[in-house]
């Protein structure tokens, strides 16, 4: 069983509904129960609910569980790898003979002759439980584990006049590692200035809002790719390449951002801009120093205000 980032996917848990899987998760809607167990028998059990998120190991056995009867929970979750491979815990047992597990049990084959009805068969990926769990008090929500993080709450949070963008790493989160999350909020006519990551690449949900979006590919062409986003769309953008993106609805955009390294740092074209001299700047652009504009020291808010209206 291993675990490994690739596309963002949108899982619904319906009422009554228990599932199995592995992954990097960010409560969407609802609340759920979530058990993960690892090397030598250790387990851990927390509640999970709206704005947290839950960090699962490359190759433990976890279960998510919906809590409410008339609800529905909803996560939005990230593999760490292109290509996953994963095992249910179904097939696990129903792969085993009854006397195999009759004998890691210490019991006779007969015990599980009428348990597990799945011998290399499909593989349950969301059962439906007879019963809710009863949770019998709110520490399960409330206690701290070193697999979930309150992302809204605790996420270290840059906020600026058009907007906010919250990030969680190792730094701030200790059991990922080689990983990174963030949030990204852009208030109506307003833009994420054009930047690159250069070590990290970039996977994108965009969770609501209407947006555009331009990724300029580094090539000898220099190519520059633009599309419209909204609720549900996903991108991606490889390490090193430059982009922006413009809200051009009527409400704020909100998109939750994954990356594959620990930092995800970026370059923002102020910064870049700002760093060299006029002179530099009027050789690299070929033309007069006096042509340049002058722009205002401010390397800090990376969420501005548009000045200009939407291109066509």
């Amino acid at each position: 069983m291993s675990s490994t980032t690739s596309k963002p996917i949108n899982i619904v848990l319906s009422l009554d509904a228990l599932q199995l899987r592995k992954t990097t998760s960010c409560g969407d809607s609802g609340s759920a129960l979530i058990t993960i167990v690892g090397n030598q028998g250790e387990y851990n059990t927390f509640g999970i609910t709206v704005g947290q998120a839950f960090f699962v190991p490359s190759g433990y056995a976890h279960h998510v569980e919906n809590l409410h009867k008339d609800a529905i929970s909803e996560f939005i979750i990230v593999l760490s790898h292109e290509l996953p491979e994963e095992f249910n815990f179904s097939m696990t047992f129903g792969s085993m003979s009854d006397k195999v597990l009759g004998n890691t049990f210490r019991l006779p084959d007969s015990a599980f002759k009428d348990v597990i009805k799945l011998k290399r068969g499909e593989p349950t990926v969301i059962g439906e439980m007879k019963q809710i769990t009863n949770v019998a008090n709110d520490r399960v929500f409330t206690n701290s584990n070193k697999y979930k993080f309150d992302f809204e709450r605790l996420a270290f949070t840059l906020t600026f006049p058009e907007g906010s963008i919250k990030i969680a790493s190792h730094k701030h989160w200790p059991i990922i590692k080689n990983m990174s999350m963030s949030s990204l909020c852009i208030s109506r006519e307003s833009i994420r200035e054009p930047h690159w990551r250069p070590e990290a690449a970039e996977i994108g949900f965009v969770v609501n809002g209407y947006a555009r979006i331009s990724i300029l590919l580094p090539n000898d062409d220099h190519q520059l790719h633009t599309f419209s986003l909204q609720s549900n769309d996903v991108y991606f953008i490889p390490p090193g390449y430059p982009h922006y993106i413009e809200n051009i609805g009527d409400k704020d955009v909100k998109i939750l951002m994954f990356f594959d390294q620990s930092n995800a740092d970026d370059i923002g074209y102020k910064g870049g801009f700002l760093a060299y001299s006029r002179e530099v700047l009027s050789a690299t652009f070929q033309c007069d120093s006096k042509q340049l504009p002058t722009v205002s020291f401010d390397r800090q808010n990376s969420i501005l205000k548009r000045v200009n209206p939407v291109e066509d």
